[in-house]
């Protein structure tokens, strides 16, 4: 019997030790975090891992939601003077996230019927209206009689604007609808 209980003591535990077991968490943790890594650089900035829970968002947060809000810019006839132009300013904060300017425009008056128009940061704006080469969200690419936009803009100032600069004699009559469409941040 002395016997038994010395050969049961001398052969080995077939179980892990405690720094074992610690070794295999810490490389599964080290696994993990690495997966996570390389599917982050793939997805890109937008996007989530479909493996992982739902991305938290500020919807999701007690006390905030969010309301569609949407302001008329223009809306109706706008006489366009021959040599001038007429803007809009348009202002979107940060609690309005990303904008949409979107509407249409048709311009009657003078042999061509045509205005330019453009939506532009107020840089680009600048340079436009004097002529120059300018960075644009949406133009008419030159004169033209109707045409539509529809464009998304982060939190800034712009301007969205029609010139009739090319006439000498000729206004320009614009049926000009333009609206604003963002979403609003309300704490509850």
């Amino acid at each position: 019997m002395f016997r038994s209980r010395l050969e049961q003591a001398a052969k080995p535990k077939r179980g892990l030790n405690l720094t074992q077991k610690l070794a295999g968490v810490a490389l599964l943790c080290i696994a993990v975090v690495a997966v996570i890594a390389k599917m982050n650089s793939k997805a890109g900035a937008d996007e989530w891992p479909s493996s992982l829970p739902p991305r938290p968002s500020l919807s999701s947060m007690p006390g905030v939601r969010y309301v569609s809000e949407n302001e008329q810019i223009a809306s109706g006839q706008v006489l366009v003077p021959h040599g001038g132009q007429v803007s809009y300013k348009i202002t979107i904060t940060p609690e309005m996230g990303v904008g949409r300017v979107m509407g249409s425009f048709t311009a009657a008056g003078g042999s061509g019927n045509d205005v330019d128009g453009i939506i532009a940061a107020e840089d680009g704006y600048t340079n436009w209206i004097n002529g120059h080469q300018a960075k644009a969200f949406w133009s008419t690419q030159g004169k033209a009689t109707t045409g539509s936009f529809d464009v998304r803009l982060n939190p800034g100032t712009y301007y969205l604007a029609l010139s009739n600069r090319f006439s000498l004699r000729a206004d320009k009559y614009v049926l000009l609808n333009a609206t604003l469409a963002y979403r609003k941040t309300v704490r509850q």
